[in-house]
């Protein structure tokens, strides 16, 4: 049986140890005090990657101050290998889906891809890095993981499948065209070693894009079902997938 532990969860970059006192940012301070409405000597757990996962104390509070106390470790650093998923961008309120269920699916870097049918297509201040991280961290906290996914700028296909290592595989979440089984496929392969997933933009790729990933050994096309998936759902289902599999 599980030993009690406190339900809400901080993400904290700061080191992590046993008798550190550290003030929390703005972000979770507001969380705690305003929308939780915590007190002084309420239990929490704060985490990061490279420190795993502590309780903590509240030991004093302001407004717009929290000053916790950390004791001791509830869970040692995460150790895997890279889970990377590469979506076609699709328009912000989708995206935004995407990071937080690829998040809770333990993505650990996030790729948007600018494909020939890719309707959103972000420039500068269009796109919103900031809120981009705080959707992880918040899908982060809530779903039990010690690690924020890296969330990269967009970047065109072409130049992600130029710049892949051939012995990492890329799955292809397909919607037409001939595909493997999807169960003997992503068995194959070992979860102690990277592999990534590639989804697709609205109206799925062009048939220039599939000439080009057909020539690309590393490429396994995989049916995710027989319907056509948005790609919030398709990158949520291929991902869950591949921790079934591997849980």
């Amino acid at each position: 049986m599980r030993s009690w532990q406190p339900k809400h969860r901080v993400f904290l970059e700061e080191k992590l140890e046993t008798g550190r006192v550290r003030y929390l940012d703005h972000r979770a301070t507001h969380y705690l005090i305003q929308v939780l409405r915590l007190t002084k000597n309420a239990q929490i757990l704060v985490f990061n990657a490279q420190d795993g996962e502590y309780r903590a104390e509240i030991t004093n509070l302001q407004r717009h101050e929290l000053e916790i106390r950390i004791s001791e470790q509830t869970r040692k650093p995460w150790q895997g290998a890279d889970i990377v998923l590469i979506c076609a961008l699709p328009k912000k309120p989708a995206w935004e889906e995407i990071i937080q269920k690829a998040t809770e699916c333990g993505a650990t870097h996030i790729q948007p891809a600018i494909s020939q049918r890719t309707n959103n297509r972000p420039h500068g201040q269009n796109w919103h890095q900031d809120r981009y991280e705080k959707i992880a961290i918040e899908a982060a906290e809530q779903s039990e993981r010690l690690t924020i996914p890296r969330i990269f700028s967009p970047c065109k296909l072409t130049d992600i499948l130029e710049g892949w290592s051939s012995d990492t595989p890329l799955i292809l979440a397909a919607e037409a065209g001939k595909t493997q089984n999807a169960k003997e496929t992503l068995c194959q392969f070992s979860p102690a070693k990277p592999i990534g997933f590639l989804v697709g933009p609205e109206g799925g790729f062009s048939e220039e894009e599939f000439v080009l990933m057909q020539q690309k050994p590393y490429i396994h096309p995989i049916r995710l079902g027989p319907y056509i998936l948005r790609a919030p759902t398709a990158c949520c289902a291929i991902l869950a997938a591949w921790q079934v599999i591997n849980s």
